[in-house]
């Protein structure tokens, strides 16, 4: 995954210097709540927030990806929960800059992160202190990917230019954890009959990032 991410770093910095998210900086973005700036600041978040975590004890009760992105409160309330207004509340502050000034720091950062994360040992865990909780290394990495993965199409989509590619390996990892975290979300039949039986498909969301449906049982949840 350390590749992966590192790989990312270009996508992203070519997006936040695009001339189209400078033109459209104080406009609404696709998300709501926020404004381009807003979007994009908090996207250069993924990538500038990584030695702060580094930096942290490697302790904390052991969970995976999955485990702590379906009890997150951002990703299980809604967009005017106080958990995402918080985060819109920081965002809005490192967007305040302006487009040069959150680009700049965020291209001035992916050489020292891309340093820092090629020299960890893969076995590592990274503590989140806050939750009490710690990550694999690979596992950190890919809820990284995740948010520069979601907020790059977001940000693309805010000001109307192609979504940039991710690497192979980042679009496989996500493509299993969407699905474990939708299984736990929503049940295994939904999932199923969704991704498999549109005949069958439920009519609610099976996003992974969406609240859970609470319309399934107990026995249909499968493995996770």
């Amino acid at each position: 995954m350390a590749q992966a991410y590192v790989e990312t770093f270009a996508a992203v910095v070519g997006l936040l210097e695009a001339p189209q998210v400078a033109d459209r900086w104080d406009e609404p973005s696709v998300l709501d709540g926020m404004t381009v700036g807003d979007l994009a600041a908090h996207l250069g978040r993924a990538v500038t927030l990584t030695p702060t975590f580094l930096a942290y004890p490697q302790e904390g009760k052991a969970v995976s990806a999955c485990e702590r992105l379906a009890g997150l409160a951002w990703a299980t309330t809604g967009p005017h929960s106080s958990a995402n207004t918080e985060i819109r509340g920081w965002a809005h502050e490192a967007a305040a800059g302006g487009p040069g000034a959150v680009a700049a720091r965020v291209r001035a950062a992916t050489g020292q992160v891309r340093d820092l994360v090629e020299a960890q040992d893969p076995d590592r865990r990274v503590g989140f202190p806050a939750e009490g909780v710690s990550l694999g290394f690979d596992d950190y990495l890919t809820m990284r990917l995740l948010e520069i993965a979601a907020h790059t199409d977001d940000l693309a989509c805010s000001v109307a230019v192609p979504t940039p590619p991710l690497p192979q390996a980042a679009q496989e990892a996500l493509a299993h954890l969407l699905v474990d975290v939708a299984v736990v979300r929503h049940g295994w039949l939904s999932v199923l009959r969704t991704l498999a039986r549109s005949e069958r498909a439920p009519s609610h969301t099976i996003s992974a990032l969406a609240p859970p449906s609470h319309n399934h049982t107990h026995d249909d949840r499968g493995v996770r």
